[in-house]
């Protein structure tokens, strides 16, 4: 005896949750991946019975985000914001997902390790290369001047006595 042909919602279903075993997923994210295999309707369907299910939030997707960049890869609150827009949270979650974002916190943590491997070549060397790196992450002027002026203070870095490069 044959099963019957598993319906396009119910396969689209088990991709959908494949998908969610790799990783979190924001609607948009599962949408794209979903609708060329299964059809649009198909992939709203999922989508919406994902989110009735609670599998699939993109509130609480912007919020892992959030916390997962804090942690391992801090970056500047305009950088995560742009992030989360690329997968299509809205703007009203992404506020919420970031308020009360510490930038001076995120650029410290993001450059610690980092600025304990260049404090041999002098403060100027130190200023550049460690600004370079934080300018890179996102963060503003002021943020970098603020984090390189504590890093150097931890760090017992002073005047531009030892060769630059």
């Amino acid at each position: 005896m044959h099963d019957a042909p598993t319906p396009e919602p119910e396969r689209a279903r088990g991709a959908a949750l494949r998908l969610l075993t790799t990783r979190p997923r924001t609607v948009q994210e599962m949408r794209e991946r979903l609708a060329p295999r299964f059809g649009s309707a198909a992939a709203e369907q999922t989508v919406a019975r994902l989110e009735s299910e609670g599998l699939l939030d993109d509130a609480g997707f912007a919020r892992q985000w959030r916390s997962s960049r804090e942690r391992r890869k801090p970056r500047s609150r305009s950088i995560i914001e742009r992030e989360l827009r690329h997968k299509g949270v809205a703007e009203d979650v992404i506020g919420d997902a970031l308020d009360g974002y510490d930038s001076a916190a995120a650029a410290h943590r993001a450059a610690a390790r980092y600025a304990a491997r260049q404090t041999a070549n002098g403060r100027a060397a130190f200023d550049r290369r460690v600004g370079a790196f934080l300018n890179r992450r996102g963060f503003d002027p002021a943020i970098i001047r603020q984090t390189l002026q504590q890093l150097r203070e931890e760090l017992a870095i002073s005047g531009t006595d030892a060769p630059d490069d």
